[in-house]
């Protein structure tokens, strides 16, 4: 059975979709602004508070998403890909965070508040917006493959990045603790992350079909 594509891909964002990405996108925001100003405070200087946080998968994608509902809050569309991948990404870094991270590298200050809104709210708002609020109806299989190409890519830089500097990004990327057990871990994430995004685009499809 053919899969035809919501039309409101094609139309602008409806006042509900508009005013639920203003949401979301406020509070992606609040958690950044909250991160940028806990590090500038650590480190007194703009170019390497923004090195520093450059390098974080949970600042990359909070960015990324921020930027979209922004769009979306102004009337803009987003591709259906770029929004599923982007969604993908945050529920990754809420996933990751509680099952591996919980508690690392939280600065004082405004640390701890960045930390809830990055880790948890931000991902959370996610999921739900895209689930009730976004058009369904033009994700394809192809787009999980893609979007994992996308986190391998980051797996490289964040592997390069920490041989570089000489220390790792992640705890579960040091490898002074093993090549084994970091590439196992990678294997490990690559594989839910493709999962995870296989699952969203059903989702997407039956939901489109359901309506």
């Amino acid at each position: 059975m053919a899969l035809t594509p919501s039309p409101s891909w094609r139309s602008p964002p409806r006042c509900a979709e508009r005013a639920g990405a203003g949401l979301v996108a406020i509070c992606a925001w609040c958690g950044l602004i909250l991160q940028t100003v806990a590090t500038l405070a650590v480190t007194g200087d703009g170019l390497i508070t923004a090195l520093a946080m450059a390098r974080y998968f949970t600042i990359l994608s909070n960015l990324a998403f921020a930027v979209m509902m922004t769009l979306v809050a102004l009337g803009r569309r987003a591709p259906a890909g770029w929004v599923g991948g982007a969604t993908l990404c945050m529920m990754t870094v809420g996933v990751v965070y509680a099952l591996l991270l919980e508690g690392f590298l939280v600065l004082p200050g405004l640390g701890p508040i960045a930390d809830i809104f990055l880790h948890k709210v931000s991902p959370i708002a996610a999921g739900l917006f895209w689930l009730v609020l976004a058009p369904k109806g033009e994700l394809r299989w192809r787009h999980a493959f893609v979007w994992l190409g996308l986190l391998t890519a980051y797996g490289a830089y964040a592997l390069l990045w920490g041989w570089e500097a000489g220390f790792a990004i992640y705890p579960f990327l040091d490898p002074g603790r093993g090549w084994g057990r970091v590439i196992l871990t990678l294997l490990i994430l690559g594989g839910g992350f493709l999962a995870t995004g296989l699952a969203l685009v059903s989702v997407d499809r039956r939901l489109a079909r359901h309506a």
